[in-house]
Parts: C-alpha cells; structure tokens; sequence
C-alpha cells in the first residue's frame, strides 16, 4: 500500500469515527459539547492513487483536516474539553500525514531526468555519457 492510500483510508476511517457517533446519539453529542449553562437533561440513550481525482482530494482533504485541527484548538484552549484535544491529535495528524502526502507520496519526481544532473566530480556518469554518445551517433 502506498502512502496515498493509506491517507486515503485513513481519512476515510477518521471521519467515519467521527460520524457514527453523530448518525446515532445526535442529541447527547450536542449535550455533551454545549457549554453549561444550555446543558440540557436528556439521557443518554479509489484504490489506484495514480487516479485523476487522487492529487486534488489529496489537497481538499489536507485543507480541511488542518482546519479542523485549528478549528478544535481554539475550542479546547478555550474550554478545556478533553473531545476537542482528541479531535486536534486526530486531524492534526492527517493533516500532517497528507502534507507528507503532497510533498514526498506523489512518486513521479526523480526518475529518466534526475541522472542528468549527476556530478561527473570525483567519478564520471558513465550511463549519461553513453545516452549523449548514441544520440550523436558516435558510440561503437
């Protein structure tokens, strides 16, 4: 499994986390996370990355689990609550999964053109020397 993919499901495992609870107990989700005083008494009761779609649901999702992490910062530095420190380390860690993602998971860098820009200093790229000599018609 490649690095996208597991981005991918674990996105998909992240945000599925996240909304069963609400799918389920809606009301003693938003009990739990209104402040105090409006409490009220209710009981509780793709597989291919190389897709066309991949890069920019890469990008979308990176932005919105970095603002997600934000967004849950600011509310547990503002209240406290031990939800929203859980929903920093889980988005924060996608986010940075999907930055990891971006720069170094796409795998199409390097590769044909990267044995160019090879040094000759202290030893000779012998393979690039050949590739020019056949281009030119001068090799044996």
């Amino acid at each position: 499994m490649d690095a996208i993919s597991a981005y991918t499901y674990s996105t998909a495992a992240w945000l599925s986390i996240q909304a069963v609870p609400l799918l389920l107990f809606p009301r003693l989700i938003t009990a739990m996370l209104a402040p105090d005083e409006y409490r009220s008494t209710t009981s509780s009761s793709s597989s291919s990355p190389s897709h066309s779609l991949a890069l920019p649901t890469l990008v979308l999702t990176t932005a919105f689990h970095a603002c997600t992490a934000f967004y849950a910062y600011m509310q547990y530095t503002t209240t406290s609550q031990t939800a929203f420190a859980l929903a920093v380390t889980g988005s924060g860690g996608l986010a940075a999964m999907g930055v990891w993602c971006m720069l170094f998971g796409t795998g199409g860098a390097g590769g044909k053109r990267q044995k160019n820009r090879v040094s000759g200093w202290p030893f000779k790229n012998q393979a690039v020397e050949l590739s020019k000599l056949d281009r030119k018609g001068k090799r044996i």
